[in-house]
């Protein structure tokens, strides 16, 4: 097979990112926007050594039963919906799929419970992160073509709420009155990057990224036209990398003040880490705290802990719990939090949970250890550190079925799971958010 050739296909199966699965003269190829049933043409796009993947152009048989019309126009298109075909059964029933997968491909088939569902399947997210190029001369905003950087502009992204909308208008005309440019990744030019926008308790923050020092005072001016309550921000990003944000920030307009959320007051720095589903972050939190709750640990240690929300959360059902966080301005954030909470019995560390978790070992007795580690999972470290630190029960909160499941195969000489629930953190995508619980062997 060739790119850009066109084949007929048989769609046999579904692959971890919601993709249909073919073979052709005895090949493999991931189907976009395909489903098991179906026979269709697809183009290729891109061929691997034993692999390719395709994109369906014409579903050339009856449909599949669980197949649905996309409500986004920009679906096919913006690489951020892969589910948005199929019925939002079928998306919980594959999300539970996959963390089996994932399981079974480790060598530790698990039972899966269901997957939690969302409250809501659009409209559901709390952040988002949009692009700024520069395309015939003029800054282009939207949404990263699937598989590439291509920005595929976008006035509205049915995963945001409302307000999306409103700020992409400002942001525009901003852009159009201000002579800036969007930024070239290649060519490393440019003046705005990104523009990151989060709402916490109806409250939004808003960031724009910069290679510079760039004046957004009619920006805010617009903003405020439209928006009675919101924080500005600058970011400084002057790397030649795809990381989005830079260490550097300037505050332009905004107080900042803690919000309630789950009960507590907290403010999120808009570099800290903040679960993009409040439903679901919720019912997550509340889980972990449960579990807390019935092991009855005298002292947690909440392993990357973000802004803390979860920490201050755990700190009402133990004795002593104590946050690891890398990012400077999420543990600053979280000091904050106890502080403006009364909460006396909770601690926050900087640092990197690789460094800091082995020099905590005089907590190990009677402690329950939380991980909720980034996409890449534990550093083996981290992983050697909670088996010294023997912990009765050990929560371990993934955001990769993948990671996870190795993760908990290395743990599993001195660990075994006593339950694995899926939370439906991201509808219409294939992510899927995994609370593990895993009990200390007794062997």
């Amino acid at each position: 097979m060739e790119k850009n050739q066109t084949v007929k296909l048989n769609i046999e199966n579904v692959g971890m990112n919601g993709e249909g699965v073919a073979r052709l003269d005895g090949e493999v190829v991931f189907v976009k926007n395909a489903l098991p049933g179906e026979t269709c043409f697809a183009k290729i796009l891109c061929v691997k050594k034993k692999f390719c993947y395709a994109v369906a152009t014409e579903i050339t048989s009856k449909p599949s039963p669980v197949r649905t019309t996309p409500v986004c126009p920009a679906f096919g298109k913006c690489g951020g919906c892969t589910l948005q075909h199929v019925s939002y059964e079928y998306q919980l029933a594959l999300k539970r799929q996959n963390v089996e997968s994932a399981f079974k491909k480790a060598g530790m088939p698990v039972v899966v419970s269901p997957t939690a569902e969302s409250d809501k399947t659009l409209r559901y997210r709390n952040k988002m992160s949009l692009p700024v190029g520069q395309k015939d001369g003029k800054p282009v905003v939207g949404l990263y073509a699937f598989n590439s950087h291509r920005i595929v502009e976008t006035d509205d992204c049915l995963l945001q709420p409302d307000w999306n909308k409103t700020v992409i208008a400002v942001f525009k005309k901003f852009l159009s009155r201000s002579g800036y440019k969007g930024y070239d990744e290649l060519k490393g030019s440019g003046d705005i990057r990104h523009l990151v926008v989060r709402e916490v308790a109806g409250k939004l923050c808003i960031s724009v990224v910069a290679t510079k020092n760039i004046d957004l005072s009619a920006f805010a001016a617009l903003l405020k036209g439209k928006f009675a309550d919101f924080l500005l921000y600058l970011n400084i990003n002057k790397n030649n990398n795809n990381v989005i944000l830079g260490d550097e920030w300037k505050l332009v307009c905004g107080n900042e003040n803690a919000v309630d959320v789950d009960g507590l007051k907290i403010f999120v720095h808009p570099a800290g880490f903040f679960q993009v589903n409040d439903y679901i972050r919720s019912r997550i939190y509340e889980k972990v705290r449960e579990i807390v709750k019935n092991a009855s640990a005298k002292i947690v240690i909440d392993a990357y802990s973000g802004a803390g929300i979860m920490t201050a959360m755990l700190a009402g059902v133990t004795t002593e719990v104590i946050g690891i966080e890398i990012n400077r301005e999420a543990t600053e954030s979280a000091k904050k939090l106890a502080r403006d909470n009364g909460i006396n019995n909770m601690t926050s560390l900087l640092g990197d949970v690789k460094d800091v978790l082995p020099s905590l070992k005089d907590k190990a007795e009677g402690c329950l250890i939380v991980l909720d580690p980034p996409r890449s999972g534990c550093d083996p470290m981290v992983l050697q550190s909670v088996k010294d630190f023997a912990p009765e029960t050990l929560v371990y909160v993934s955001c990769n079925p993948a990671t996870l499941a190795r993760d908990c195969k290395i743990l599993s000489d001195k660990y075994d799971i006593s339950e694995v629930q899926p939370f439906d953190m991201f509808p219409m995508t294939d992510h899927v958010e995994t609370v593990c619980v895993m009990k200390r062997s007794v062997k």
